[in-house]
């Protein structure tokens, strides 16, 4: 018998996800462009949340793919997005799963292309990831301030799914 180990619960948080609604652009009011790029790891996914206070909403963007995924998304409220990866790996008692999360949460500027980039090392199981955007009339790419926060294990399918990180 084999025994599933999971040291984050990422898995859990993509399968309710995936389980919500999907992901729809916005049809009216400012937008922007959001690239997401990952790498490492598999099952490489992405939702968004439609209420970015408390990360609750989740509209299950997809698998992000190699070439990555392009999204349209809603300017000039804060958004929160969740990003993560799994690592599979079988042991002397089954098959463990290292996954990693990571929630971010920024407000959109009309018109603007942001990229989020989310990088997975399997090995230590950590995860980091930022937001740049485009400088109009140049090929640079500059950070955007977005604020980090805590993935938290939903009790319902209301619950919260994030807090600040402190």
């Amino acid at each position: 018998m084999s025994v599933l180990k999971l040291t984050n619960s990422f898995v859990v948080a993509m399968l309710l996800a995936g389980c919500g609604t999907a992901y729809v652009a916005p049809s009216d009011g400012p937008t922007a462009n959001l690239a997401i790029t990952m790498a490492g790891g598999v099952l490489q996914t992405a939702a968004i949340y439609s209420r970015a206070e408390d990360c609750t909403g989740s509209q299950f963007i997809g698998e992000i793919g190699p070439d990555g995924r392009m999204v349209v998304i809603r300017a000039g409220t804060p958004i929160s997005f969740i990003m993560g990866a799994n690592n599979p790996r079988s042991n002397a008692t089954g098959l463990s799963v290292k996954s990693c999360t990571i929630v971010l949460t920024f407000t959109p500027v009309q018109g603007h292309s942001y990229f989020a980039n989310y990088q997975f090392s399997e090995y230590e199981g950590k995860c980091t990831a930022e937001i740049t955007e485009t400088v109009q009339g140049s090929s640079s790419r500059t950070r955007v301030n977005a604020i980090a926060r805590k993935y938290v294990t939903p009790l319902t399918a209301s619950s919260p799914a994030c807090t600040p990180i402190q």
